[in-house]
C-alpha cells in the first residue's frame, strides 16, 4: 500500500533521516514507531521533517528550499529518536520526491563495534517504542514507506566491498554517487 493510499499530506515540507547499517553482518538499524506519530506501528529510520517545514502539507504545497537543511536536520532528528549521533561512513542517499514534497535519507555504514555502542546506548523519546537490527536481506513486515522506498531503491544483494589502487573501500549500490572523500561505484 503506498503512502499516498493512507493519506493525501506529509509532515513537513521537506525531511530526511539516515538509515544505519552494520556491512559486518548486512543489518540495519530500524526503530517501531509509536501510536504518537504518523505511520503507527511500522519500522523505520531515524528523520522527521526539516526544521522550519513542521506542520501538514499537500505534495502541491510543499515548494521549501531546503538543499542546505537536509543533513543537519537528519542528524537533528537521530539525536532527538535515539539519544545521540552513531559515527558511521556515508554510503550515499536516496531521494523521494513527491510532487513538491522531497525526503533525503542518507545511508550510513557503521563497524560493528559502533552497533554495540549504539545497542548500549540508545535513549528512545516517544516517537518509537523498539531499536533493533533486522537482516538487510529479510525485513520485517511493516515498514515504513519510505524505509520501503530505500530498500526497494537499494539493490543490497549487488553490493560489493572492494579496495581500489589507493586502498580506500569503495562500496557499489546502485550508482556512481560523488563524495567529498571520493567516489563509490557500482559492481556489477
Amino acid at each position: 500500500m503506498s503512502f499516498k493510499a493512507v493519506a493525501n499530506k506529509y509532515w513537513g515540507k521537506a525531511g530526511s533521516g539516515i538509515l544505519y547499517i552494520c556491512l559486518d553482518d548486512m543489518t540495519a538499524m530500524l526503530l517501531l514507531r509509536s501510536a504518537d506519530v504518523e505511520q503507527p506501528y511500522t519500522w523505520g529510520n531515524p528523520g522527521g521533517a526539516v526544521s522550519g517545514t513542521e506542520g501538514f502539507y499537500s505534495p502541491e504545497e510543499c515548494d521549501e528550499d531546503c538543499e542546505d537543511r537536509y543533513r543537519p536536520s537528519a542528524e537533528k532528528e537521530t539525536v532527538e529518536e535515539i539519544g545521540f549521533l552513531p559515527v558511521g561512513e556515508d554510503l550515499g542517499s536516496t531521494v523521494y520526491k513527491d510532487g513538491n514534497f522531497t525526503y533525503v535519507t542518507y545511508i550510513v555504514s557503521v563497524s560493528k563495534a559502533e552497533k554495540e555502542r549504539i545497542n548500549s546506548s540508545y535513549n528512545l523519546n516517544y516517537e518509537n517504542t523498539d531499536l533493533s537490527w533486522h537482516s538487510l536481506s529479510d525485513m520485517p513486515d511493516k515498514l515504513h514507506f519510505g524505509i520501503k522506498y530505500v530498500l526497494d531503491n537499494l539493490d543490497i544483494d549487488k553490493m560489493n566491498i572492494k579496495k581500489n589502487a589507493s586502498g580506500m573501500k569503495i562500496r557499489g549500490i546502485e550508482r556512481t554517487v560523488e563524495f567529498d572523500s571520493g567516489s563509490y561505484y557500482i559492481f556489477a
